[in-house]
């Protein structure tokens, strides 16, 4: 998000550079350079991870979330489940994770289900079904139900303003920065790291996805250890909405909000490392 600057200092060498070699400057404006043509080796990646997705019917994962507070360095974990299908089919399912002697509480939890027309939030802890017409969107409406799900390399340089962190087999770092207004709302840096084109059966399926809140006081770093490609069971009737328990509301949105960043300095984490 820290673009005016760079304009700025753009924008300052156009003038400058003339008067440094003595140089009267032009009395027509120069054309400015168009947008720098994007890191090839970048899109060589959301290519190949398009192309990965197109190949997936349908995938299964068991995900961990583990939420940070930056300021009090106190850490929330959840874990559950997300399966997605083709057609716009996603469910997600998380809930708080609770010590061996504790007792879970079972309005402790939030859900997602799409069928492709309607996304609906169950949220437990507010007894609350939130309704969304997706319109044409499908899931894409839903952050981490897109990048799960799978976008263009077109769409996703549309998005996100990209940066190709680094390739560290067997794994792809690719950092996100939002464009759109609800993005930026929601979170100022993603990263998302896919397994790389060499991992049999998984190439560019994503393995972790960590973003920085926008209100730059927490991390949310959600890991996927052990996806699973085309896994059978899962069919359509699995993304049907669930009637809510007794007692709940339900309520109409327009919108979604978008899904639940990486911690200011340090190394990236290694997926599944201790």
């Amino acid at each position: 998000m820290v673009r005016s600057d760079v304009s700025l200092a753009l924008l300052l060498s156009f003038i400058v550079a003339p008067l440094l070699f003595g140089q009267t400057p032009s009395q027509t404006l120069p054309l400015l350079p168009g947008p720098a043509a994007p890191d090839a080796k970048l899109v060589a990646h959301l290519q190949g991870w398009e192309r990965a997705m197109k190949a997936v019917d349908k995938f299964a994962v068991e995900a961990t979330l583990v939420r940070k507070d930056l300021i009090t360095q106190r850490e929330s974990k959840f874990t559950g489940n997300i399966w997605c299908m083709k057609g716009g089919f996603a469910r997600l399912n998380i809930a708080k994770a609770v010590a061996k002697d504790e007792k879970p509480n079972p309005a402790d939890f939030m859900a997602y289900i799409s069928n492709g027309n309607m996304l609906y939030e169950y949220d437990g802890g507010a007894k609350m079904v939130t309704m969304i017409n997706l319109g044409t969107g499908g899931a894409g409406n839903n952050l981490l139900l897109d990048l799960m799900t799978g976008m263009s390399a077109d769409a996703a340089m549309k998005r996100f303003d990209l940066k190709l962190l680094k390739v560290e087999k067997p794994y792809v770092y690719i950092e996100a920065k939002p464009k759109t207004t609800e993005d930026k709302s929601e979170f100022e840096t993603m990263t998302l790291v896919l397994c790389d084109a060499d991992v049999k059966g998984r190439a560019y399926i994503p393995r972790m996805v960590i973003l920085r809140k926008s209100n730059g006081q927490q991390t949310e770093s959600w890991d996927f250890p052990d996806p699973k490609v085309n896994p059978e069971g899962i069919e359509k009737k699995h993304f049907e909405p669930q009637k809510p328990p007794e007692g709940w509301r339900v309520q109409k949105a327009e919108a979604p909000k978008a899904a639940p960043a990486l911690p200011p300095g340090g190394k990236l984490p290694v997926p599944g490392a201790k």
